[in-house]
Order: C-alpha cells, then sequence, then structure tokens
C-alpha cells in the first residue's frame, strides 16, 4: 500500500535524495512513485475555508431554530432531531468523500459541532447533571473516532482541547476520569501512524499530559514548590533524553516545560513553602542566576526556541521590579518596546539558524 504524501513532501524527499546521490552516500535514487502517492493540499484554500466557515454558519442556525422553538417541542422530538442530524451529516459527508472531499470535510465538521451541542442540550432536557465538563469529555470522545478515521489534524487537535478543558475539573474533583487517561497514550499512537508524527499535535498532546500531571500532583495534597519542581525537572529530562524517533519534537516540548517552570522557580513567593521570606528571594535569584547561564549555553549551541525564555526570565524581574515604581503609561511603553526587541531578536537569530542550514547542506 502506498503512503500518502503532499506535494512538498516530495519535493523534498527528491531534493534530499539526489544530494544523496551526488554526495555518493547511495547508489541510485530511488524512484519514489512505487512507494508514494502525492495528494494535493493547499495551504489556504478560498473553498475549503468558505465551506469550512459555512459549515459553522449552517450549524449555528440549525441550532439557534432548535432553541427559539425548544420548549415547544417534546423530549422525544429534540432527541430524534439532534440524533438524525447528525447521523444525516456523517452518512452525507461519507458518501461525498470521493466526489466532493472539501464539502465532505465541510459536513462532517458540521455534524462534530451539531453532535457536541446536542451533548449539551440533551443533557439539560433529561437532567443528566447538565455538568459542562463531562459534557465536553462526551464530545471528545465520540469525535475521537471520526478523527482517526479521516486522518483530520483539525479534528484531532478539537478534541485535545476538549480533553484539555476537561482537565480543569481534576482541581474541583481531585482525580482523573479512567477515559482520559486512556485517551491520552491512544491519541499518541493515532498522532504515530496517521498523523505523519505531527509536531504541533505532539506538543499539544504532550501538554495536555503536562496539565494532568500538574494538577494530580497538586490534588494529593504536594505543595506548590514540589510540584513545579518536579515539573521543572520532568520538562529538563524530556529535553536532554529524548524519545527515540522524536528527537527534535521532545526537545521542544522538554524546553518549553522546563522553560516554563524554570521561570516559575525565578518566584520568590514560591521557595517559601522550603525557606524563610528573606532566604527565600536569595534562593530565586540564585536559582535565576545559575538558569540563566544555562539558557544562554542553549542560545549559543542554536537552539533558538531558549530565547524565548531568558526574553521570559528578563521580562519577569521587569515587571517585578519596575510596576511599583514606573508610572502605568511608561510601564506598559517600556514593556512593548522590549517584547518588540525580543520579537526581533528571535526572527534575527531564527534567520542566523536557517541560513547555517543551508549552508551546511551545501
Amino acid at each position: 500500500m502506498k503512503r500518502k504524501i503532499s506535494d512538498t513532501q516530495k519535493q523534498f524527499l527528491e531534493k534530499e535524495l539526489k544530494y544523496l546521490y551526488d554526495q555518493e552516500a547511495i547508489n541510485d535514487v530511488i524512484e519514489l512513485d512505487e512507494y508514494y502517492v502525492t495528494e494535493k493540499r493547499n495551504h489556504f484554500s478560498i473553498m475549503a475555508t468558505s465551506l469550512s466557515v459555512g459549515a459553522v454558519l449552517v450549524g449555528i442556525g440549525f441550532l439557534t431554530f432548535i432553541a427559539s422553538n425548544w420548549s415547544a417541542m417534546s423530549s422525544l422530538t429534540k432527541y430524534l432531531i439532534i440524533l438524525f442530524g447528525v447521523i444525516g451529516f456523517y452518512v452525507s459527508g461519507w458518501k461525498l468523500e470521493n466526489a466532493f472531499p472539501k464539502t465532505s470535510r465541510s459536513l462532517y465538521y458540521l455534524g462534530v459541532f451539531l453532535y457536541g451541542a446536542g451533548i449539551i442540550l440533551i443533557g439539560h432536557t433529561f437532567h443528566l447533571g447538565g455538568q459542562t465538563y463531562q459534557a465536553l469529555l462526551a464530545w471528545a470522545i465520540g469525535i475521537l473516532p471520526l478523527a482517526y478515521y479521516l486522518r483530520d489534524k483539525a479534528i484531532l487537535a478539537f478534541v485535545i482541547v476538549l480533553l484539555f478543558i476537561n482537565s480543569m475539573q481534576v482541581y474541583m474533583s481531585g482525580s482523573v476520569p479512567i477515559v482520559v487517561l486512556i485517551a491520552i497514550p491512544l491519541i499518541y499512537i493515532i498522532i504515530h501512524y496517521t498523523m505523519n508524527k505531527s509536531n504541533n499535535l505532539f506538543i499539544l498532546n504532550t501538554l495536555l499530559l503536562v496539565q494532568i500531571l500538574h494538577t494530580q500532583l497538586w490534588n494529593i495534597g504536594s505543595s506548590t514548590l514540589t510540584v513545579v519542581v518536579i515539573m521543572f525537572l520532568l520538562g529538563l529530562s524530556l529535553f536532554l533524553r529524548p524519545i527515540n524517533g522524536y528527537k527534535s519534537i521532545t526537545e521542544l516540548s522538554g524546553l518549553l516545560i522546563h522553560g516554563a517552570y524554570g521561570i516559575a522557580l525565578t518566584i520568590p513567593e514560591i521557595w517559601e513553602y522550603a525557606f524563610s521570606t528573606g532566604v527565600s528571594s536569595i534562593v530565586a535569584i540564585i536559582f535565576a542566576i545559575c538558569y540563566g547561564v544555562f539558557i544562554f549555553w542553549l542560545i549559543n549551541s542554536r537552539y533558538v526556541v531558549a530565547i524565548i525564555i531568558l526574553c521570559g526570565i528578563i521580562f519577569r524581574f521587569y515587571v517585578d521590579i519596575s510596576y511599583d515604581f514606573l508610572p502605568k503609561s511608561l510601564f506598559f511603553i517600556i514593556g512593548g518596546v522590549l517584547l518588540i526587541l525580543f520579537g526581533f531578536w528571535f526572527e534575527k537569530n531564527r534567520k542566523g539558524e536557517v541560513i547555517l542550514h543551508e549552508v551546511k547542506k551545501k
């Protein structure tokens, strides 16, 4: 079975294979058409955009009509409208998959939209508790098989976002639903086998996992300092010991995680859980200096994203020192200028990294 790739991916493979052949690293250039089939993808399509927006508008109009007549309908009528509406959109999308793929996808999106809204409306109608978090969980689990079937990154990303919002209830309930614990590794499997190891989805699902771990540590009675230190060390271990086959993306995930919690550890109040007020300030400053040196080393090692962490540390201290002393207008003006300069620095270094990469390739 031939693997589907985009035209851009095929061009990249052809270019790299030619480079390897010119370097005499391989004896012959592989004929890609024997193993891959291209599917054209437009990064921006007016047709696809209009169909997707149209699907959302139709969904809103459909739900508005139902909501305006909700009290006049029987419970059975409400249930049947939602049920057959979802089935109708899904079946229509399935029938049009080959002939009109973009229209088919918009119908699937419409079905997803109606399915979620239906869960909430039916929950209120039949007095099933009406808890928003449970409704979002049911919505996410219900459309997960569709994301797998369609190999649709947008739907899978939406599933992760719904699970992320649902995980917020852990702060109140103190427990994670078993279905969420099953869904997280399942999403990783889907990303691996059907989404061509999508970097964006991998990071999004990793952030969901971090959120679950953070809230669980919080709910078992761990102090804020303990939670932050554990999550910081987790991010550091992901960065230093990346997963085989996912080296770059686990390095980036680890960098983002230890960066966020590392910045938190520069705040003296975090350390007050273990030290007195005066000592905690000294410990926070010592950590900030050591961590800042480490970040400078990362930047020097061409980890350009580390610039964001360094900027975050600088901006945190700027806010801490300047907010109570500067006039508010001047505080925001200087802060805005700093952010612009940070952005310019990041862009400049990013371009330098791209140029260096191209030079190495040549």
